[in-house]
């Protein structure tokens, strides 16, 4: 296959947000986006006297070209559309985050990883080129070696604050069939750290993350593309395989070592259960989790599904769902936090390698070159206090180089997320380029209190009718 034209289609909608941008400046109106989905946990809200941009519209593949390696795509493009197209030319990008439904946009703009970090950092790190409408409507290209080559970088983890992206190109490497995994069990979390940094070390795996199944047991899983499947295969997208976690406790248990995995099962093996956070939808529904239960709620276990009813239930403050990028030395002090406080397990850990450009937002942004570990914890903290749990984690590591992923719930307040992040930097990154009628970073991550308004039995309605329905129920965003 070679390079598909850019499609005129693209360039009209690049014209009607152009247009859009243009009247705003005028008016010098703070600038809201509306988009098509999001896999934040944070609460959404409206702003009030804000010219809302409708960005829904871009969401279609621009091009491929299999000669060269890279794919166009506009941002609202979710990750199963990227990868049905790419592998159609025999294609994947190099970092696919787990969850079908997240756009690429929101993984570039949202410093997105998975396992093969630990070789490529985020998904912004396979960028090529962004195509960007800046908050007059002139239109851009940035690269990393153009004239636009601060904003190239300033885009990750921006959150949307510096430019509209209308068009992104991604590197693309050879793809599979299969994904072979090693499985190898630990008998404590310092093994795991142990075990992990032995593989990363080596280099040799296209894929490796570790599960922290409790104090005192884990397992370290290595991937290895391959066209044949070399161990017996098994599946965990569809609705009657089983939740990944799951299986993964249990051969590590009874001593599974190797399975192969076709690769789209592979890309998006939490896709059920987001990780393990589908688990706390079966007391909603006053069952327990069994597979017969697990094979009947699918449908509404599965990532998309589970975020709608996340956000119309607005109970995001009641877990722990984060994310931190650490320095190895300092990554067993996570662990040991959570072991002592919330008790959450599993726990993802998942090594990544640190960036030295003038990323200055991304939480991988060091200045040396050295591997991260990612550490994620995702529940419901034992002792019910997830909001003072969080902000714990947030203070235990303010004054180190260590920083979370800010998708989530973030409750900086505002001189302390400055003491994290170069302002300076970003403030006068935002003048270059006029981007004043943006919300700034801080200012769309933080959590206010006023966002812990519980709606329990709307949420529950809403899951139930859209399951049933087979559409998504839409309310009113509330306004800040």
């Amino acid at each position: 296959m070679g390079c598909v034209d850019m499609d005129k289609s693209h360039q009209t909608k690049v014209a009607v947000i152009q247009k859009q941008l243009a009247e705003s400046a005028k008016d010098n109106k703070t600038v809201h986006f509306k988009r098509t989905s999001t896999n934040s946990t944070r609460a959404r809200r409206a702003i009030n006297g804000a010219v809302e941009l409708d960005l829904t519209t871009l969401n279609d593949i621009v091009g491929l070209n299999a000669a060269e390696n890279y794919i166009d795509v506009e941002p609202g493009v979710p990750m199963d559309a990227l990868v049905m197209a790419t592998l159609k030319a025999n294609l994947i990008p190099l970092v696919v985050p787990e969850f079908p439904g997240i756009t690429v946009g929101g993984a570039v703009q949202g410093g997105a990883l998975e396992s093969s970090s630990y070789r490529y950092g985020q998904l912004n790190d396979t960028v090529l080129e962004y195509e960007l409408l800046l908050t007059d409507g002139t239109l851009i290209v940035a690269t990393a070696d153009n004239a636009y080559s601060d904003l190239y970088y300033g885009l990750a983890t921006s959150h949307g604050t510096l430019a509209v992206v209308t068009r992104i190109r991604l590197r693309l490497t050879a793809a599979a069939r299969f994904v072979t995994l090693a499985i190898e069990p630990c008998p404590s979390p310092a093994a795991c750290l142990e075990t992990l940094r032995r593989h990363t070390g080596a280099g040799t795996a296209d894929f490796i993350e570790g599960l922290l199944f409790s104090e005192t047991a884990g397992a370290v899983i290595t991937g290895t593309l391959s066209d044949t499947a070399t161990a017996p295969v098994r599946r965990f997208w569809r609705n009657i395989d089983p939740w990944y976690h799951r299986f993964m406790r249990r051969a590590a248990e009874t001593g599974v070592t190797a399975i192969s995995v076709p690769l789209v099962d592979y890309l998006f093996r939490y896709d059920k259960g987001a990780f393990w956070m589908g688990e706390h939808l079966f007391p909603l529904f006053g069952v327990k989790s069994n597979p017969v239960t697990r094979f009947f709620l699918a449908p509404i276990s599965r990532t998309r599904k589970l975020y709608d009813g996340l956000h119309a239930m607005n109970v995001q403050h009641e877990y722990i769902v984060q994310d931190f990028y650490m320095d190895w030395t300092d990554a067993s002090k996570i662990i040991d936090f959570d072991v002592r406080g919330p008790k959450i397990f599993p726990v993802w850990l998942c090594p990544i390698k640190a960036t030295t450009t003038p990323q200055k937002l991304s939480s991988h942004y060091r200045e040396q070159e050295q591997m991260l570990l990612n550490v994620g914890i995702y529940g419901m903290p034992e002792g019910g206090n997830a909001v003072g749990d969080t902000i714990a984690l947030e203070n235990l590591f303010l004054d180190t180089p260590n920083r979370k992923m800010l998708y989530a719930q973030t409750f900086y307040e505002q001189a302390a997320f400055w003491r994290k992040y170069d302002q300076a930097w970003y403030g006068s990154l935002r003048r270059k380029y006029n981007a004043e009628p943006f919300r700034d970073v801080w200012s769309k991550v933080h959590t206010p209190t006023s966002a812990f308004q519980s709606r329990r039995v709307r949420g529950f309605i809403q899951v139930a009718v859209e399951a049933l329905w087979g559409k998504n129920v839409v309310w009113r965003v509330p306004k800040a």
